[in-house]
């Protein structure tokens, strides 16, 4: 008798409640227990974070850091289910409502982790979760507020910044989602869309809701240190006996493969698969006898780390150029022993990577498949975007879309320009046309240097840094005033007779700012051009733009996610050819979107051309704020610099209004005299334009009825996976003006019944 008054005392203090841990004993403080009440189990129906909270309050403490629910516990099965359909107004027990009697079974017990919290001190967001959803550890499953972390947008720098915000340093940090945990279907996924400029939490955007699945759960490593170092992978070697493998999955960078080989005590090499293969493979194998292997590459272990391992010698960091001759200022940029591709890559992506190299400035960039040696490396890097000329404030992805056409080639300088100083070189600029006319409004750039000898010189511009505001300087100058008028040509035979005539005198003219005029600029008097780069401008006649956007242009849906392709009227106006996706980007995809009557868009994957039809169209550039657009004829011969479209490169877009936008479709409904309501819908959604089916079946708690303003109780949704039925009853007779039942889905009205019709 005294074990049992004992026994109901503790009860007493805890509200019923205890969590308990996988041998029954029972566990305090931040540890994941079984939660249990009055010694049975809890049930998930309804069950969320305002709940977790009240049940950790009742039990003494501050509050859950998180929550999840499965059948881990052998024992589990012996425990009766006490408690279901636990829902609280607030995070106090008081305010909650629940069943003692349940429809549930052991899988959906709930686990819980309760923790004692200092005055003002926030759950923490973000936790690293084991397989058995323990915490502590430096790598695992990742978690925020609870829940798990989808992996759209997520890259390097947001795995860094979390791994920061977890208190960890971020240089080891890397992520995948390609692990698969029994445990992650016991989650909500609580985050999507992280989007990060650099490895600071407070510089990071992300979305609460998603559209996401666990198949995109995020893993994160936050390792702190490596026990081994490695050999550079070496190319085309790969070939190991079967019986090495310790294991295999796709992982998203090279990087990546040798932390997973470095967690691993047996791994002696890291071997990575072609990279042709749709999905790059990781080997990890316990031998270092790894042979010859065409297209694969292996990187191999050791015991001790040498200073300068896994870097550039030269540079001490990831970068390096390889030039094929020792006199070449241009190098083949590499990142991590693999190219770099130019999707995104900008003159200030150039000048950050000078810059972390150790030189100065960028002289120029320029991409394409220019060695036979290329296809020998792994592409490493892509989609590099800077918001300044500072490594630490750009971003990457490790995966990539690309062809070795699109490797970066870079010139860096240490040397010292010169600037635009009154008093010591003079620079004149003017305009020479076809006919050689001075002073004409449109053709060859030419410039005149009075150096501070005496000595004057006159000769043709190079494009390298000439920008939009180096174009705005040199027309204002030259007396042209109306900025709309300004822009560059693409010459012709005619104009490229003159530059026969002339040698190039000027490079690297850069304008920080137009309004500065040629106080704001710098230049260089040597350069490492061709003629193909002299500058060709247009001072005083609008460059064409296409007036009639909608009559040209239609965007064709391609599949049932919502991708649209881009295509253009032939010059016979009688069909239509394909666009080309160079050049083409978020913002023109969003100023088209707009012609075309939607709220916003982005661009999607490009896609491939349709047999029987040809690209018209390349560099189609949409101006966001003016609507305008412009585009150039796809040259007709294979000579064209510019004819580098493949079959595959057919651009695309996404057009929405909102940025995440539910889709319902109403299969039926009815109500009968009784006034009994049964409504079938098919939910999905759409999240930038592209088609969801429902992932998690919680989001049909968006779903309400209401009558007289009032919500009802006693719906009953029953379905999966996006297909529902709404049933139940007005019970009572509801006293108000508008005599109509009403049925939403996330706030939006989906059907109303007035009493007026038994059907619809």
């Amino acid at each position: 008798e005294e074990e049992e008054e004992e026994e109901e005392e503790e009860e007493e203090e805890g509200g019923g409640f205890r969590l308990l841990g996988e041998s029954g004993e029972e566990v305090e403080g931040a540890t994941r227990g079984l939660l249990t009440y009055k010694g049975g189990t809890v049930c998930d129906d309804e069950f969320g974070d305002v709940e977790a909270d009240a049940i950790c309050r009742e039990m003494g403490y501050s509050g859950s850091a998180d929550w999840s629910y499965g059948r881990y516990y052998d024992y589990q099965d012996e425990l009766d289910i006490k408690l279901d359909n636990i829902d609280c107004g607030e995070a106090d027990w008081s305010t909650c409502t629940y069943l003692d009697n349940h429809n549930c079974g052991h899988s959906e017990d709930v686990f819980l982790t309760c923790v004692h919290q200092d005055a003002g001190e926030e759950r923490a967001m973000f936790s690293i979760v084991d397989e058995r959803g323990d915490g502590g550890g430096e790598a695992g499953l990742l978690l925020y507020k609870g829940g798990t972390v989808c992996d759209d947008n997520l890259d390097q720098n947001a795995a860094a910044a979390i791994c920061r915000e977890l208190g960890y340093e971020a240089r080891l940090s890397s992520w995948t989602s390609d692990d698969s945990w029994e445990i992650q279907d016991s989650y909500s996924i609580t985050l999507d869309d992280v989007r990060c400029v650099d490895t600071a939490w407070s510089n990071c955007t992300f979305s609460e809701s998603h559209n996401c699945g666990h198949y995109e759960d995020v893993f994160l490593s936050c390792r702190q240190e490596a026990a081994y170092c490695y050999t550079e992978y070496e190319p085309d070697t790969g070939m190991f006996p079967d019986s090495a493998i310790i294991a295999q999955r796709t992982l998203m960078s090279e990087e990546a493969c040798k932390e997973w080989c470095d967690e691993q005590d047996n791994c002696l090499a890291a071997v990575l698969s072609p990279s042709y293969w749709a999905h790059r493979e990781c080997f990890l194998v316990s031998t270092l006898q790894v042979t010859a292997r065409d297209g694969w590459s292996a990187a191999l272990r050791s015991s001790s780390c040498q200073e300068g391992d896994g870097t550039s010698e030269e540079t001490g960091n990831l970068f390096e150029l390889v030039r094929d001759d020792e006199d070449s200022d241009q190098g083949l940029l590499l990142y991590n022993g693999g190219t770099v591709c130019d999707d995104r890559f900008t003159d200030l992506a150039a000048e950050a990577v000078c810059r972390e190299l150790g030189y100065t400035e960028a002289v120029e960039w320029r991409s394409g498949q220019l060695w036979d040696s290329q296809s020998e490396y792994n592409i490493a890097l892509d989609e590099v975007s800077c918001v300044s000329a500072d490594w630490e404030d750009c971003s990457f992805e490790t995966e990539n879309d690309c062809t070795h056409r699109e490797d970066v080639f870079l010139s860096c300088t240490s040397d010292e320009i010169g600037e635009m100083v009154e008093g010591e070189t003079t620079l004149e600029f003017e305009i020479r046309n076809q006919d050689s006319e001075v002073g004409a409004a449109s053709g060859l750039l030419v410039a005149t240097i009075t150096k501070p000898s005496g000595e004057v010189v006159t000769g043709t511009v190079c494009d390298d840094y000439f920008s939009e505001n180096s174009l705005s300087v040199v027309c204002r100058q030259l007396g042209f005033e109306v900025a709309e008028n300004f822009g560059f040509l693409e010459p012709d035979e005619s104009h490229r007779e003159l530059e026969n005539e002339l040698d190039i005198v000027l490079d690297n003219f850069d304008c920080s700012s137009a309004a500065a005029g040629t106080a704001g600029c710098t230049y260089s008097l040597e350069h490492d051009c061709t003629r193909e780069e002299n500058v060709f401008i247009n001072c005083g006649a609008a460059a064409d733009s296409i007036t009639n956007v909608t009559g040209l242009f239609k965007l064709s849906p391609r599949d049932s996610r919502g991708v649209l392709v881009i295509e253009k009227l032939t010059d016979d106006m009688e069909s239509y050819g394909g666009v080309c996706d160079d050049g083409f980007t978020d913002d023109t995809a969003a100023a088209l979107c707009a012609h075309f009557g939607w709220g916003a868009g982005r661009k999607g994957p490009s896609q491939l051309l349709r047999n029987g039809t040809s690209f018209v169209s390349t560099n189609l550039r949409c101006d966001t704020p003016t609507g305008q657009c412009q585009d150039d004829t796809y040259p007709t011969s294979s000579n064209s610099s510019a004819y580098m479209c493949e079959p595959q490169e057919l651009a695309a877009v996404y057009c929405f209004n909102e940025t995440m936008d539910y889709r319902v479709e109403l299969l039926r409904g009815t109500v009968n005299n009784a006034k009994q309501f049964s409504v079938s819908i098919v939910m999905s959604y759409f999240k930038e334009g592209e088609l969801f089916g429902l992932h998690h079946d919680r989001d049909r708690r968006g779903i309400a009825v209401t009558a007289c303003g009032t919500t009802l109780a006693g719906v009953r949704i029953s379905g999966t996976g996006g297909r529902y039925v709404i049933a139940g009853r007005l019970l009572a007779p509801r006293v108000c003006a508008d005599q109509c039942i009403r049925f939403t889905v996330h706030g939006r009205s989906l059907y109303t019944h007035c009493f007026q019709t038994e059907e619809y």
